[in-house]
């Protein structure tokens, strides 16, 4: 089984991507769904001071036995959380979704219940994840794609065909 992480900033495309591949039939995984992911209150990476605060993360007994699993020839999973690295080893992929910031929150517009770049400190918020958390994920990423100005069936076939090259000899990574 090959396990395959596609991780990027809000608005970058995980979400949408995520749903099309699993329309195309491959297993696939949404880790911003309740099901995978919660609110807990952490404190920062490195921080000896008490800084906590409610960071949306992800269920780790539920991705140790999703991840553990090896009935799929490959899952897809898609998420960004402070949590994830735990988790890296496990992946033989690690895909990095990216967009300018500006694609990003015009991306974001649509998700009224997130009240996301909708408010100018949600706004700022995106971007200071742009100057903060992108280059973090870069640092552990295989690969990165940008998504400004690409669909998703562009951006799934170049994931497929970057995958093709990761299973084992003689796998097909199409389902």
């Amino acid at each position: 089984m090959t396990n395959i992480l596609i991780t990027g900033l809000a608005g970058t495309g995980k979400s949408v991507l995520i749903d099309h591949l699993t329309q195309l039939g491959y297993p696939a995984v949404d880790a911003s769904q309740d099901e995978w992911s919660e609110w807990r209150r952490v404190r920062p990476a490195g921080s000896d001071v008490d800084g906590s605060r409610d960071e949306w993360v992800w269920r780790e007994d539920r991705f140790i036995e999703l991840l553990a699993n090896r009935s799929h020839q490959t899952l897809f999973v898609a998420g960004c959380a402070a949590n994830q690295g735990k988790f890296h080893s496990q992946f033989e992929q690690i895909i990095l979704l990216t967009a300018r910031p500006e694609r990003m929150i015009e991306r974001l517009e649509p998700r009224w219940d997130l009240r996301i770049a909708t408010d100018r400190f949600e706004r700022y918020q995106v971007l200071q994840s742009v100057q903060r958390v992108l280059p973090l994920l870069r640092k552990t990423a295989d690969v990165e794609i940008d998504t400004t100005n690409r669909g998703v069936e562009e951006i799934a076939d170049l994931i497929l065909d970057r995958c093709a090259t990761v299973s084992n000899p003689g796998d097909q990574a199409r389902p």
